[in-house]
């Protein structure tokens, strides 16, 4: 068939562009002001090619790093930063499953089933072999910070140069979403057995419990709670991390969605707990699950379940909407006008959180609200690990989607429940948090997750020059 002359045209240039062509050999050298150089990038899971500053990609090769950017006016949430780095995020950091010492030795649990070993042999889950926990082997940096209108939240394996680090050590939780009570000692411990979670305590006796373990135990650790949303917000580029589930990874492949509203069970304290040994064999599954069998409620008395819509990421279970979970570290100040302030400590140590008093503590911020009743924050105070409502303006499925609870008291100290519980659905969530209960108060609704870090750690940022 012959050429039209317009496809002939269009050869003759290609022949022409063929033979001008240069080796690499052949080419000028360049100038050292880089300024305006760009170079080639391809990407060979997506197989999109595209164009980045010299500057930029010999500073990214050096210290990757990635996270999502969001403006506090709007409900979406964009990528910033390495796409293979956050594609590959759960691999790098070795989120799952593990079984962890008093001394904080850890071993991986096998990816898919956490009846096994990584290595293969038979994991026990009673406590014998370890806590059983949910959590990373490699230490990492976050970022939060303000510019042109946009929140940013990343993270990196060594400090970013210009901006101010957080350091977050190695560190797990209760890999089932809750921790069991081992009345002989007195203690929490992590457990993947047909038992149910610890309830009807307070955070001061569960505080003790967890800190029987030894050094760097804690119940409902604030820094825990904070990292484990913030995680979720980056892998699902998504602040609503109660988003539906959805299997399939974007063009870009990436996560997307969340890991739903939570566990179907609105009131578990009455029809059943969920036993500790739900999902288990699922190992460090990324779904939402379902399970059928036996358990107790509240009263002890044995009750056949059937439910759906359990979390599961990568291994960490039930983890919201299901059971109240009061942070050891975060103390509320009931202000005259009635609001609520967030104290903290600024690190996290072997000293026990004093929750019966302000002294010593630091004041971290101030909620927006003067009102008895739940809210919806469209934004948050994410400085020092922790996080408190800084804006009014949000919705069951817009920003975050959690919920928050001002008694209105004009005085006295409260302190800060967590995650939400299984008839507050549309509350529940990583950034959920109910002001209204003393610290001494306990309820079958109640519960605790235990928690570790391998090292202390200050919880103040550190500016990288």
């Amino acid at each position: 068939m012959a050429l039209t002359t317009d496809e002939e045209a269009k050869v003759k240039l290609i022949i022409q562009a063929f033979d001008n062509a240069k080796q690499i050999g052949d080419l000028d050298l360049a100038s050292m002001d880089t300024a305006g150089q760009y170079v080639e990038l391809y990407d060979s899971l997506t197989g999109k090619a595209s164009r980045m500053l010299l500057s930029d990609a010999v500073s990214q090769a050096g210290a990757e790093w990635c996270g999502i950017r969001y403006k506090d006016a709007k409900t979406e949430t964009e990528v910033v930063g390495s796409l293979s780095m956050l594609r590959q995020l759960p691999t790098l950091l070795n989120l799952g499953g593990y079984l962890v010492q008093n001394d904080h030795s850890r071993r991986k649990l096998s990816p898919k089933t956490h009846l096994l070993l990584e290595t293969g042999e038979e994991a026990v889950l009673d406590g014998s072999m370890g806590h059983y926990q949910w959590g990373w082997d490699k230490p990492f940096y976050y970022q939060n910070f303000k510019l042109a209108g946009y929140t940013y939240e990343t993270m990196s394996f060594s400090k970013r140069k210009g901006f101010w680090n957080y350091y977050i050590p190695v560190g797990s939780r209760s890999a089932s979403g809750y921790a069991a009570y081992d009345s002989a000692t007195q203690s929490l411990k992590s457990v993947g057995t047909a038992t149910v979670p610890v309830f009807n305590k307070s955070i001061l006796t569960l505080q003790t419990a967890a800190h029987k373990n030894g050094d760097l135990w804690f119940a409902n650790e604030r820094v825990m709670n904070f990292v484990t949303g913030m995680l979720k917000r980056l892998i699902f580029h998504n602040r609503c991390i109660q988003a539906g589930f959805n299997a399939n990874l974007t063009t870009d492949g990436l996560h997307q969605g969340g890991t739903g509203m939570g566990c179907s069970e609105s009131y578990p304290w009455d029809n059943g707990y969920l036993p500790l040994n739900a999902l288990v064999e699922d190992g460090d599954a990324l779904e939402v699950g379902s399970f059928k069998g036996s358990t107790t409620n509240k009263d002890g008395t044995a009750k056949d379940i059937e439910y759906s819509a359990i979390p599961n990421f990568y291994g960490l279970k039930n983890d919201y909407k299901a059971l109240w979970c009061m942070s050891e570290n975060m103390l509320i100040n009931c202000n005259e006008d009635g609001s609520q302030s967030l104290y903290i400590d600024d690190s996290v140590g072997k000293t026990l959180f004093n929750l019966n008093s302000l002294d010593g503590h630091v004041l971290h911020s101030r909620a927006p609200y003067n009102t008895e009743g739940w809210k919806y924050p469209k934004s948050y105070n994410m400085s020092h690990l922790a996080f408190w409502p800084s804006e009014d303006g949000g919705s069951q499925s817009t920003y975050f989607g959690d919920g928050y609870y001002n008694p209105g008291s004009k005085s006295g100290l409260r302190g800060v429940a967590l995650l939400g519980f299984g008839s507050y659905g549309d509350f529940a969530g990583s950034m959920c948090a109910d002001g209204g209960d003393g610290v001494g108060d306990a309820s079958v609704g109640w519960s605790a997750f235990l928690c570790e870090w391998a090292e202390a750690f200050s919880t103040n940022p550190v500016l990288a020059e």
